[in-house]
Formats: C-alpha cells, sequence, structure tokens
C-alpha cells in the first residue's frame, strides 16, 4: 500500500492555548507533525499515519489538509495499541510519555461544490507523488496541514493562569512553541495532571488587578486543579510599593487556602528585565514571593524564580521593546526560561 510523506507541508502556527467561556471548545494547534496517507479501499476512507513530538498533543480530533481543492479530510479513528478512541476523538494514553507518538489513523474524504458537502468520494485514489492525490474526477494538491487538540475533552481540570503580558505570550516569542505557560501545563501532565489552561493574564496589568479580582469573587472557577502566578514585571512599572506587593502575594495564598484547599499555588518569580533599576526593584517583588512562600507552611504553594533563567541581553527580547529595554522574552529567552522548568521538574508533582 503505496503512502507519501508530507513532511515539507507544515502550518507555521504554533500551539495556542485559549481561554475556557461556558461551553467554549478550547484548540491546541501543532505545526510539527509529519502526515503519511496511504490508500485504502472502500467508502473512500484511507489510512494514515501521524508522528507528534514529545509534549505537543494529547487529544487529535481533526486533522485539516489545505489543497487547491475544495476538500476536507476527517479523521474518522485511531487504530493503535496504545490508544483509545472516543467517538471521533482518539485519545492517545500519553501520559508520562517520553518520545513521540505514532500511531495509524483513518481518515475520510469528503468533496465541496459551491459551498455544499457531496457525499463521501468513493474514488480509488492513488499517491502520485508526495503531495498530490489523482482521482477520477480531478486531482488533489496538498499545499499545507494543521493538527487540532480538543482540549476539553477528558481532562483532569483547570490551571488558572494569573499574570501580564509575559503570561500571555502575545509579545516577544515568534510562535508558542516553547512559550513557559505551555511547558507548564506540560510538565504537570508529564506530572500525572491532564489540566484544561484558562489563561487570566492581561497584557499591562499588575498585582493590583489581580488582588481586586480575587476580592471580588471573581476567578472562582470549579475544578481548579493548579494556579499559576507571574505578576511582578508591571509592577515595577506602576510604582507598586513593597507593601502593596506583600498584601497582594499574602491575599493570594489566603485565596488559595480558602477556595482551593487542595490546588496547587505555583509563583513564578517574574522574568529578567534588562534595565538595571528595574530589574532590581523586581527583585524586591520575587524575594516578597519567596519568602512568603516559605512562610505559608503549605507544600502545595510553591515558588520558581524565573529571573533568574538568563543574563539580559538584547537578543533575548522583542526587538519592539528597543535596545537595552528589554522586558518580553522572545524564543531565546522562552527557551532559556523552559530550560529553567525542566530543571526544577519537582515544582509540578
Amino acid at each position: 500500500m503505496a503512502g507519501f510523506p508530507i513532511a515539507n507541508n507544515r502550518v507555521g502556527v504554533a500551539r495556542d492555548f485559549f481561554e475556557l467561556y461556558g461551553h467554549h471548545a478550547s484548540i491546541a494547534r501543532i505545526s510539527t507533525a509529519d502526515l503519511v496517507l496511504a490508500q485504502m479501499t472502500g467508502a473512500g476512507q484511507f489510512l494514515g499515519s501521524l508522528t507528534i513530538p514529545n509534549k505537543q498533543m494529547m487529544f487529535i480530533s481533526t486533522i485539516v489538509i489545505n489543497s487547491n481543492k475544495n476538500v476536507e479530510i476527517n479523521l474518522v479513528g485511531l487504530v493503535s495499541p496504545n490508544a483509545t478512541n472516543y467517538g471521533n476523538y482518539a485519545f492517545p494514553n500519553l501520559r508520562g510519555w517520553t518520545g513521540p507518538f505514532y500511531g495509524p489513523l483513518i481518515f475520510e474524504i469528503n468533496q465541496f461544490l459551491d459551498g455544499s458537502m457531496l457525499s463521501t468520494i468513493n474514488w480509488n485514489i492513488t499517491a502520485t507523488s508526495e503531495t498530490t492525490l489523482t482521482g477520477h474526477r480531478s486531482t488533489i494538491t496538498f499545499n499545507t496541514i494543521a493538527c487540532y487538540s480538543d482540549q476539553n475533552f477528558y481532562n483532569d481540570g483547570l490551571m488558572l493562569v494569573i499574570g501580564d503580558s509575559i503570561a500571555t505570550g502575545d509579545t516577544g516569542p515568534t510562535t508558542r512553541l516553547n512559550h513557559f505557560i505551555w511547558e507548564s501545563k506540560m510538565l504537570f501532565e508529564t506530572a500525572g495532571r491532564n489540566l484544561q489552561i484558562v489563561n487570566k493574564a492581561v497584557g499591562g496589568s499588575s498585582s493590583r488587578y489581580a488582588l481586586y479580582n480575587i476580592n471580588n469573587g471573581l476567578w472562582r472557577y470549579p475544578d481548579v486543579k493548579v494556579i499559576v502566578e507571574n505578576h511582578g514585571t508591571n509592577d515595577v512599572a506602576q510604582s507598586t510599593t513593597n507593601a502593596q506587593f506583600t498584601a497582594y502575594v499574602q491575599g493570594l495564598i489566603n485565596w488559595k487556602k480558602k477556595f482551593f484547599k487542595n490546588t496547587v499555588l505555583l509563583f513564578y518569580g517574574s522574568t529578567p528585565l534588562q534595565v538595571a533599576a528595574n530589574q532590581a526593584k523586581a527583585n524586591d517583588f520575587r524575594t516578597i514571593k519567596r519568602d512568603l512562600v516559605a512562610a505559608a507552611g503549605d507544600p502545595l504553594i510553591r515558588y520558581l524564580n524565573l529571573g533568574e533563567a538568563f543574563v539580559p541581553a538584547d537578543s533575548k527580547y522583542a526587538p519592539s521593546d528597543g535596545s537595552g529595554q528589554g522586558i518580553h522574552i522572545n524564543d531565546s529567552g522562552s527557551a532559556d526560561v523552559i530550560t529553567l522548568l525542566d530543571n526544577n521538574q519537582s515544582l509540578f508533582a
């Protein structure tokens, strides 16, 4: 059975993580998967395979292949000894895995004409090149592929993110492939927690914004298993005093103990700031977090200082910050932060 790889047709879109609003489905995208399709007789279904690198996807719900025709390919099953099918949702049992996942998939190809979907195409399709399927009606040339993973299904609970633009990842990284919030989720997942991210970080916000929200009944989502906190950067710019920051950190600790007794609260010391005076002030806030976490006497309340991830340099920040003014970590800075996380995996148990 001849197959063909689409190894070079990758969508340049990083894994996205979205907030949960009611019944809104959260979808993660992956761009580094290699898809191989092969001919399969009958009912327009074709056997294929998908290789997913480590720490990139849990649930495979949709394979999208863009082409020169109005064609869609639907995932209709996954056949693998280490996977389970839940309707159309294929769930690879990847918790704690160490290498790439590989499993055969069954696809169904449909064609759209003038916006209306025809019945499943019963073509005898053959692979004629790495990017082309030839049938009796037309030739389909594939341009790009993307794989979608629905993170709302079969998760163990929520990972609530509190922070600013550093935590949203919207400024700095050119992709989110190495964003430390996603890596945090992956490390908790490796330790046995399959979490849905609820990212409530807001660019430009400071600890005062977060303290207001927790004091006014917000963010009390059911089934929160992990809270990740990353304020401090904008507190430097907004001249937050040490006393105000102490009140915030202690307030968050008290809030966690009252409403989320069995939840992990992981404080991150803010990422490095390039201006020396700003870095010094940020160190005050990092120390406050460290000391109050130690004083809390709760093994579920933890601290990691991201300010130690790298020595500030222009190469670690978004060019839009300006030379010598680095705030928003870029891909290089993000990679250093992830290395720090990976070296402290006990915090994610």
